[in-house]
């Protein structure tokens, strides 16, 4: 049987998609297991299956920030089996109604002897709506189970006491109206800064804003992949996961097109950290950082945190985002779930040889005409770099992937 890999690198690919739902009964419960409906009566269902994404920092310089997607995707509906529950016809007769279902995507990849391969779970989140047209298609939007977070206020806890980060976001994520949809993952904090009495009790905010000042106070990341819940720093694997080859590599190429190259990446150079209303700051030691990216400090409120954390939180940010790392935007194959955001990838991009017909080792003779060629490009990467990935797109249609990196700097 073919590895992953090598069906993900293969020339002709013939991938798997697959779409199920839990429906809820009458009495709100989910139904015990998943129902396959992209093939119902085996009739192909789906006109479109969409994209998703994940993706980490997503915004220049925003502390903590993360995304997970929602997914759109359209429907073939001419004999109404995706109306509403009242009809008869549909798929929810008999049940309590169409919004909140549970929906998953598993994609994979068929072998040569027609074994599936790699098949899991790409994304998984509940229904918010159903638009059916005349045109027989209909239409579902469906929410990552990040939006859970953002439906219930932290007033609901009654919280008091001073808490640390890892306490106050495992107290939010340990609750069965959560865990119904995200099992719960012990929180570690980057910094486990504690919260005052004062600012926990007067904590305003959806669970899900409440994660992200936690990831603020304590230089993390509030992470999800498809049900699996983290809190945690940014720090990239130990290994890569991925070794991705572009032109010029004399290999298959996995990069298809360059979407864009920050070969500097300052967007995200902070030098200097300012606790905003209190002594606390950090700035760079390093002369040329300050000469080149010295603006305005970056002003942080951190009230909430105690007074006892506030120098290592600042000092952490600083370390963070103190030197400018390159960003990398591309195209490759369908990766299934082999890649997600804070892996370790190499990259290796060569550029083209001129002229064409150049000095090949072994494959040259004395006096036959052979140069020496040099490599010609703007972009040419070694794969001694290590790169952090940021954010990953799967266009479940197209069966391609978008991969955001930043290199990761030794």
């Amino acid at each position: 049987m073919s590895t992953l890999t090598e069906l993900i690198r293969r020339g002709k690919q013939k991938p798997i998609r697959k779409c199920y739902i839990k429906r809820r009964d009458t009495d709100g419960d989910y139904e015990a297991d998943w129902v396959r409906v992209d093939n119902w009566k085996q009739i192909d269902r789906v006109a479109k299956w969409g994209k998703v994404s994940i993706e980490v920092d997503e915004e220049d310089g925003v502390i903590g920030s993360f995304n997970i997607s929602n997914l759109s995707m359209t429907v073939k509906n001419e004999d109404g089996l995706f109306n509403v529950e009242t009809d008869a016809r549909s798929i929810w007769y008999n049940y309590l109604n169409r919004s909140l279902t549970k929906l998953k995507i598993e994609c994979g990849y068929t072998d040569d002897d027609d074994s599936e391969v790699g098949v899991v779970s790409v994304f998984e989140g509940v229904i918010d709506d159903v638009k059916i047209g005349d045109n027989q298609q209909a239409k579902i939007k469906v929410l990552s189970y990040q939006t859970v977070l953002k439906k219930y206020d932290i007033s609901d806890l009654s919280l008091t006491g001073a808490k640390t980060v890892d306490t106050l976001v495992d107290e939010i994520m340990n609750q069965t109206k959560i865990t119904n949809f995200i099992p719960f993952v012990a929180s570690t904090a980057n910094e486990n800064s504690t919260i005052t009495s004062i600012a926990v009790g007067a904590l305003q905010n959806s669970y899900w804003g409440v994660l992200k000042d936690m990831a603020k106070f304590s230089n993390s990341v509030p992470f999800m992949n498809i049900t699996a819940f983290a809190f945690k720093a940014r720090t990239p694997g130990a290994t890569s996961v991925f070794d991705f080859r572009g032109h010029g590599s004399r290999l298959y190429d996995d990069i298809f097109k360059i979407s864009s190259f920050d070969d500097e990446g300052k967007k995200k150079v902070r030098v200097h950290w300012i606790a905003k209303g209190t002594n606390f700051e950090a700035i760079s030691t390093v002369p040329l950082l300050l000469k080149k990216y010295l603006g305005e400090p970056e002003l942080l409120t951190i009230d909430d945190v105690d007074d006892t954390d506030k120098q290592a939180l600042v000092d952490s940010l600083l370390a963070e985002w103190e030197y400018p790392k390159p960003v990398i935007s591309f195209e490759t194959r369908f990766l299934v779930n082999t890649l997600e955001p804070l892996n370790k990838i190499t990259i290796d991009i060569k550029g083209q040889t001129v002229p064409i017909d150049t000095f090949v080792w072994d494959a040259w003779n004395w006096d036959d005409g052979s140069k020496w060629g040099k490599k010609k490009g703007a972009i040419i990467i070694s794969n001694s770099r290590n790169w952090k990935v940021l954010k990953v797109e799967k266009d479940l249609d197209g069966w391609k992937t978008k991969v955001k990196a930043e290199e990761i700097l030794a």
